[in-house]
């Protein structure tokens, strides 16, 4: 299951696993495709890197479960993400592969 962040570019005690981004891109590609199940959730906390993630996964065709923070806006899709997640959820379509999306609240 891949469930990032995902070569975690800092280690657990604050260092960084590389100061290089080919690397870090690289392995975390290589995590999206050995993996089953894609989840990333949009919240406060949020990484840029999870919405190519995101997208990497769809084309992969790997399923896919999105969380996303209800946010207020006039779009069906309550996150400040909303594109990212419809084309993920457009790109699966045409490939024919799942993904499920999740509102919450912080109540």
């Amino acid at each position: 299951m891949y469930k990032g962040p995902f070569y975690c570019e800092q280690a657990s005690n604050g260092d960084y696993t590389s100061n290089s981004c080919e690397v870090v891109v690289t392995e975390e590609l290589k995590s999206i495709a050995d993996s089953d199940i894609f989840v990333c959730v949009f919240d406060l906390n949020f990484s840029v890197g999870t919405i190519t993630e995101l997208i990497e996964a769809a084309h992969a065709k790997k399923r896919i479960v999105v969380f996303y923070k209800n946010e207020s806006n006039d779009y069906d899709i309550k996150s400040e993400y909303w594109f990212a997640i419809t084309r993920a959820k457009q790109i699966c379509k045409k490939n024919n592969t799942k993904i499920e999306i999740f509102s919450y609240d912080d109540e």
